[in-house]
């Protein structure tokens, strides 16, 4: 009767730790944000956060799947252009703006040259890595 019930509570036990175990997420199960569709808040430029001054609009770039065109914000003029992406390459052409007359900005010119720039990116969890070779020239963030 002893065993029985020791073979029981065994039994118990290991069922409980087995169910425990296959609830658990493991860190390689992470999911990784999607390049397209993404709203891509600009944080770095060439190495530097990107401080945002009170009224002005955040710096940020979405892709679009189906007709390989991006939009986005310099902190002052709207970005809008084409994207050619092949696994992980990505160059940017046909780059436009508005022309509005901002005084004080600070990223614009760095945003653009860092497009012209770009010929590879890298998406690491939530983030994404616009590079040439293998400097990074722009990091930014999913929202």
């Amino acid at each position: 009767m002893k065993n029985l019930l020791a073979l029981l509570f065994a039994s118990m036990i290991l069922s409980l730790g087995v169910g425990c175990k296959s609830s658990k997420t493991s860190a390689s199960s992470k999911t990784q944000t999607s390049f397209f569709g993404t709203y891509w808040r600009v944080e770095t430029l060439e190495g530097k956060k990107v401080e945002i001054e009170s009224g002005r609009p955040e710096l940020y770039l979405t892709f679009s799947e189906s007709d390989k065109s991006f939009r986005g914000n310099s902190g002052c003029n709207s970005l809008f252009g084409n994207f050619e992406q092949t696994n992980n390459k990505l160059l940017f052409s046909d780059i436009g703006m508005t022309k509005k007359a901002c005084i004080g900005d600070k990223y614009e010119s760095i945003l653009l040259d860092a497009l012209a720039k770009t010929s590879s990116f890298e998406i690491k969890g939530n983030q994404l890595f616009l590079k040439q070779d293998k400097e990074v020239l722009a990091i930014l963030q999913a929202k």
